[in-house]
């Protein structure tokens, strides 16, 4: 312990913890914030200037020190040829969930098929069911892939119905796109309305060629 200073920063609760990590860092998969959330919480950092910040700034610091140790700074970046092309899955279950004051959360369940053409320009458009995204940026996952799990994400934008009995007409989504291996390419289907990351689909994609 600090001898100048008594302060020793934790983190106690598990669900705040893991609500600033997700604010520092809302593309990491759930497994992998739990890892993060592992190594803050095992992190004994003695900081005797802050003695009077108050604990949640504290957590804060702490926790935007884990996350940056992990976090490139790279602007400048080419995307692989591995991703650019046609990519389809096969019709697979996607959940979209709507809130409602004094109800709470409903969930509604369907399948659809997924299309996506990437380009080389850092572009995608496609198909998410019957709802389509036009020229949507590809932006490259600021945290570590290998922790995060993520490689790169489409930033679809508001679509429209994705199936006959979806309830929202317009929604926010995202694509997160993981490490293509064996040729095969695994993606998230995220609602991204707000500071929402609810994971609607979990999606396994396949090259098709024109």
């Amino acid at each position: 312990m600090c001898k100048c200073a008594n302060v020793q920063i934790l983190i106690d609760n598990y669900r705040d913890s893991l609500f600033l990590i997700y604010a520092f860092a809302p593309h990491l998969t759930p497994r992998h914030a739990f890892y993060h959330l592992r190594i803050c919480t095992s992190t004994h950092l003695h900081i005797c200037t802050f003695h009077y910040i108050s604990s949640m700034k504290k957590s804060i610091i702490l926790l935007g020190i884990c996350i940056a140790t992990f976090t490139g700074c790279k602007t400048n970046w080419e995307l692989p040829n591995e991703y650019v092309g046609n990519w389809t899955s096969a019709k697979q279950a996607i959940i979209v969930r709507t809130y409602a004051f004094g109800d709470g959360f409903t969930f509604t369940r369907d399948s659809a098929v997924v299309k996506i053409t990437i380009d080389k320009n850092k572009t995608a458009s496609g198909s998410i069911g019957d709802a389509s995204f036009n020229h949507a940026n590809i932006k490259r996952n600021k945290v570590n892939t290998d922790l995060a799990g993520i490689a790169y994400i489409i930033e679809c934008g508001d679509i429209g119905k994705i199936y006959t009995g979806d309830p929202l007409a317009k929604k926010e989504v995202q694509l997160w796109l993981l490490p293509i291996q064996n040729g095969s390419l695994e993606a998230e289907l995220r609602y991204t309305e707000g500071w929402a990351v609810f994971p609607m689909a979990g999606l396994k994609l396949v090259r098709k060629n024109l």
